[in-house]
């Protein structure tokens, strides 16, 4: 209508069924509407007066992205519509003409040198430099090159080892060794990858922190943001997630009509804060590389038909697991991040963390725990799933250690417990007992020692997590019938939710009372009660 040029840019990622819709627009300028009307050719709108005339001067451009050693799968009739035009990649030899000459060639020769062979991305290639001018004195040239995904090598990513001395960053609030809620503990590795974060934004605005289960990705990106002074927006991700949902959803007001609402992504591009998109290894491949306009030029087309720019303080960074049989990480992705690997946390480094945030835990139960941790660790399995059964990480550990620190003589019922052995195969229960065996952890039955002092632990937990009720109708009333079995259970709950626990899963089999226990607890505790 406007005479502009439209960029189809990720032609090959549509399905065959969409674009030949547009068969008929490419070639006779026409094309029906979904309210009605009707594009048609200027002269046939001169000729009749009916219609929405296309302007002369509309023209379509189409760009598509190939992996090496595949072909172009595009429906013949689409094919034909177009002028096809093969770009060689971008060799690294003309990439350097972004440095205009001001840059040392030697430094310029060995990232030639380090390139892939399949093409390097120029804006990769010119955010390498300025990451290599910067931190030249701590980072190496290869592992820049890792770092903004061009190695040759099959490690792709910056990790500590790759640190030969501390980042020179500006960090505006130094949290020091813990922050406000004492619940976190700074160490050398953990102060490390911060410094690569705020590194890594220094020169991109995104930057994508790969681990598995259980290394402290969140933890270490919400310090990231307070230490350098800006709010977080936290962006949960999904599978079912599309490129729309990434950006805006549909909500209800007040009155009961349907709007527009800007995700956590947009609001923190609006406002040039950080967002945190955690889990982007969920998303369809096609689906992330639709925040390529945004993460890579700062812009981006709303589905409600707007387009903004981000704030220049805008920064993302981007939460995931490590690709397993199938990479996530295409060669599009790749370019739109820097790459932090990162990974557990040393044994040592984790021993202190637990000694400094469990203060009265008994030293001897902590190694047992901590041996425990890397018999699992040793397991040999055939899967990756089998493998994160046996798996204590961190969020696990630290459950353990707040029950274990008012309950010491529990520490292997309380493991099984978090591992919830009990609905395991029976292969894997017999691994679990072992390991337990191996490291002195006693697991005998120590349920006729608990009933003893059921009663008067109950009671003074009751005591002690008794709240006054906002609204005393939300406040279950069930009809129940005490046993020793439900009254130990109760006690298990309220001892978690005693220490801090936010959050429990309660299960069992159909119609062993899950529901009725927890609303007899609740009753106890004169505490509200919502279902969802």
């Amino acid at each position: 209508m406007h005479g502009r040029l439209l960029i189809l840019d990720g032609l090959e990622k549509a399905e065959r069924n969409v674009l030949p819709t547009l068969n008929n627009l490419l070639e006779n300028r026409e094309l029906p509407l979904d309210d009605g009307t009707v594009l048609v050719p200027p002269d046939v709108y001169d000729r009749h007066g009916m219609g929405i005339p296309c302007h002369p001067d509309f023209r379509v451009a189409a760009v598509g992205s190939l992996t090496e050693g595949e072909s172009a799968a595009l429906d013949p009739p689409l094919r034909s519509r177009f002028q096809a035009r093969l770009a060689s990649p971008v060799d690294a030899v003309a990439a350097t003409a972004a440095t205009n000459g001001a840059f040392d060639m030697r430094i310029i020769r060995e990232m030639i040198g380090l390139a892939n062979s399949g093409g390097v991305s120029l804006q990769s290639f010119q955010n390498a430099i300025h990451y290599i001018e910067q931190f030249q004195s701590s980072i190496s040239v290869s592992s820049a090159m890792k770092a903004h995904g061009m190695s040759s090598s099959d490690d792709q990513m910056i990790g500590v080892p790759d640190v030969q001395s501390p980042l020179d960053v500006t960090i505006t609030k130094d949290i020091g060794s813990t922050n406000a809620n004492n619940n976190f503990i700074m160490t050398k590795t953990t102060s490390t990858i911060r410094d690569l974060i705020i590194a890594g934004l220094r020169v991109n605005r995104a930057v994508a922190c790969v681990g598995p289960k259980g290394s402290y990705k969140s933890s270490v990106a919400n310090e990231t943001a307070k230490s350098l002074g800006v709010p977080m927006e936290l962006f949960s991700l999904h599978p079912d997630m599309t490129a729309r949902d990434l950006l805006m959803v549909r909500g209800t007001n007040e009155s009961g009509d349907t709007s527009w609402r800007d995700t956590p992504l947009t609001r923190a591009a609006r406002k040039g804060t950080v967002v945190v998109l955690d889990g982007i290894d969920k998303l369809r491949s096609d689906t992330l590389t639709s925040l390529a306009l945004l993460l890579e030029q700062g812009c981006a087309i709303l589905p409600d038909g707007t387009r903004f720019y981000a704030d220049n303080n805008f920064r993302c960074v981007a939460l995931a697991h490590p690709p397993k049989d199938r990479s996530w990480i295409s060669p599009e992705v790749r370019s739109m991040f820097h790459w932090i690997q990162v990974t557990p946390l040393p044994t040592e480094e984790l021993k202190s963390v637990l000694e400094r945030l469990y203060l009265s835990l008994d030293r001897n139960t902590l190694d047992k725990l901590l041996r425990l941790q890397q018999e699992l660790d040793h397991v040999s399995v055939d899967s990756a799933a089998e493998k994160e059964t046996f798996l204590l990480t961190m969020r696990k550990l630290k459950h353990i250690c707040k029950r274990v620190e008012r309950s010491p003589n529990e520490l292997g019922r309380i493991i099984n417990n978090t591992l919830m052995t009990s609905f395991l195969p029976e292969w894997d229960q017999g691994i679990i007992k072992k390991c337990l065996a191996k490291c002195g952890i006693d697991v005998s039955d120590n349920s006729t020692i608990k009933e003893a002092f059921n009663n008067e632990l109950a009671n003074k937990l009751i005591k002690e997590c008794r709240r006054e009720a906002s609204n005393p109708l939300l406040v279950p009333n069930p009809r129940f019938e005490e046993n020793s079995g439900q009254a130990m259970s109760e006690l298990d709950i309220l001892e978690a939710h005693s220490v801090g626990e936010k959050a429990l899963l309660i299960t069992g089999y159909q119609g062993v009372g899950k529901n009725k226990i927890v609303d007899r607890l609740l009753s106890k505790l004169n505490c509200e009660r919502e279902y969802m």
